[in-house]
């Protein structure tokens, strides 16, 4: 079944196997196959409702509430994505499309390097002065200063938290990305992730995917790592 080659990466991506656990443990072809297989089938609100249901464990209720809407309206979605899951596939599935960035290698590591040093100095000199930094489906900060520096800004935010974020370069699907690790009691968890597009040799774009259950899940599934999900929208 798909759904345990998820819960399998999610529970022991960062643990020791269970004893007796390793001939079981879905090979990461497996979990590639499985994000597919969801991404590919469902429409977002269905597929919304089987990863909070399924993969993350959410109650009806505590999917309805990350997702704005009603328990009956959840339930629906789940039986419908359940359903349409169980099917045969009738042809391979297609990678999702994550318009991968266009900075480089090099660029993203100053960033990161920096990120992990909490040096503001090195992060502003890395931006262009029109750069903007946009919370994926939240809101778009303006200006290389003020995206580096603004006490309300998404690095100030994440600099103050108590959760110890660190940054890590992956390359993923042929192209560099930056993985936001928080510190969650006794491990870390990726609980969001960076892009970055490059003009001219500087910043011009970062986007966080913090409020991107789906996106998150996907990438992480394919890394075979642990991974948060914060819902769509702030609880605080």
């Amino acid at each position: 079944m798909w759904i345990e080659h998820f819960r399998y990466r999610q529970e022991f991506a960062s643990d020791h196997l269970p004893e007796g656990g390793q001939e079981e443990a879905p090979l990461p072809h497996e979990v590639r196959e499985a994000a597919s297989q969801l991404f590919s089938t469902l429409p977002p609100v269905e597929r919304a409702a089987v990863l909070l249901k399924d993969v993350f464990d959410f109650s009806i209720e505590e999917a309805a509430t990350a997702l704005d809407s009603t328990a009956g309206a959840v339930k629906a979605a789940l039986h419908r994505g359940r359903a349409k899951l169980s099917q045969p596939a009738k042809e391979p599935a297609a990678a999702l499309d994550l318009n991968r960035p266009s900075a480089s290698s090099d660029l993203i590591e100053r960033f990161v390097d920096a990120f992990n040093a909490r040096d503001l100095g090195r992060l502003t000199a890395l931006m262009r002065e029109d750069a903007n930094s946009e919370m994926v489906g939240m809101f778009i900060e303006h200006g290389g200063e003020a995206i580096a520096k603004s006490t309300k800004g998404v690095l100030q935010h994440t600099f103050a938290s108590s959760e110890n974020w660190r940054g890590e370069v992956r390359d993923f699907r042929g192209g560099p990305i930056g993985l936001m690790w928080a510190r969650e009691v006794a491990r870390e968890v990726v609980a969001s992730m960076v892009r970055i597009e490059e003009r001219e040799g500087a910043i011009a774009r970062l986007r966080y995917y913090f409020f991107c259950p789906e996106t998150l899940a996907e990438v992480c599934a394919e890394f075979g790592l642990p991974v948060r999900n914060n819902g769509y929208r702030p609880t605080w």
